[in-house]
């Protein structure tokens, strides 16, 4: 299943923490329930773990501050029984940063974040690198959604260094990791940086799904795009000529692919000098 980008960090959040929201109660339940447990009562004694409890209810109805306040007394109890480096104590700083985030506030969501980091890089366990990463990749969302796009770019490829150790430099998710970097850099105009990004994606994927597959077809349509938009017409054009016979070979002429890219191969053909008609030069450069 693709979630949705905003709700991104709350599959990392809650995998990374082990939190699970639960159904949510009727109405009159919920009234009761503001009245009981808006803020923490002083001389009341909860476990840290009851007061995650109430935060993620208060979520649940979008009670962004109350959820913030339970948060911080649960940390507060965490970090008294089981001292700040613990990972149940730093997993709250997680909790902290989410609150944060769906409140709109990214200071305070990289403040809890780089908080975690900075406990997480001390720990060199398998466990740790990976903690690390997620922490990372978090830190590098939320400046993306900020529209922070050099500091985006940092943490993306901070990311990437993490992600090669941790799970290799063919993996999925580090292909993923260098499409995203290159598009950050297309969607600022930075050609330059885009192709090579794009390219060792290319040559990563054709490495493991082989030069005919349709998601290098699609690679190949992002490179002509780049090349499109810094005007260089026959490269794009040629870019986009070798995705088209991939998804030809691959899925037909009428496929809808097939189709989408014959459409952007024709607006950059027509951008070329050339004289002849586009259909003809397609036919002739088919074989």
């Amino acid at each position: 299943m693709r979630l949705l980008p905003g709700y991104t960090f709350i599959a990392t959040l809650f995998i990374l923490t082990g939190c699970t929201i639960t159904a949510l109660p009727d109405k009159e339940t919920e009234a009761a329930a503001q009245q009981q447990i808006a803020v923490p009562v002083k001389n009341t004694q909860r476990t840290a773990k009851e007061c995650d409890d109430i935060a993620i209810q208060r979520i649940k109805y979008g009670k962004y501050d109350q959820a913030t306040t339970w948060y911080l007394e649960a940390l507060s109890i965490r970090e008294k029984t089981l001292g700040t480096d613990h990972l149940e104590t730093v997993a709250t700083y997680d909790r902290l940063a989410w609150v944060s985030l769906s409140k709109g506030d990214y200071e305070k969501t990289l403040e809890w974040y780089q908080k975690a980091l900075s406990i997480r890089e001390r720990s060199s366990s398998r466990k740790g690198l990976y903690d690390r990463l997620v922490t990372s990749e978090n830190i590098a969302r939320v400046y993306h959604r900020w529209g922070k796009w050099n500091k985006a770019l940092e943490w993306y490829k901070k990311t990437v260094e993490l992600r090669k150790i941790s799970q290799g430099k063919e993996h999925p998710n580090t292909i993923a990791d260098y499409h995203r970097i290159a598009a950050i850099y297309h969607s600022q105009n930075d050609f330059r940086n885009a192709l090579v990004w794009y390219k060792k994606e290319l040559a990563i994927q054709e490495k493991r799904l082989g030069k005919n597959h349709p998601t290098v077809a699609g690679i190949y349509g992002d490179i002509a795009n780049v090349y499109f938009g810094r005007g260089s017409y026959e490269q794009a054009l040629s870019e986009n000529l070798i995705a088209y016979k991939i998804l030809v070979k691959k899925s037909g002429v009428l496929h809808r692919d097939s189709g989408k890219v014959k459409v952007n191969m024709k607006e950059v053909y027509q951008h070329t000098a050339r004289a002849k008609p586009f259909d003809d030069w397609l036919s002739e450069n088919m074989h």
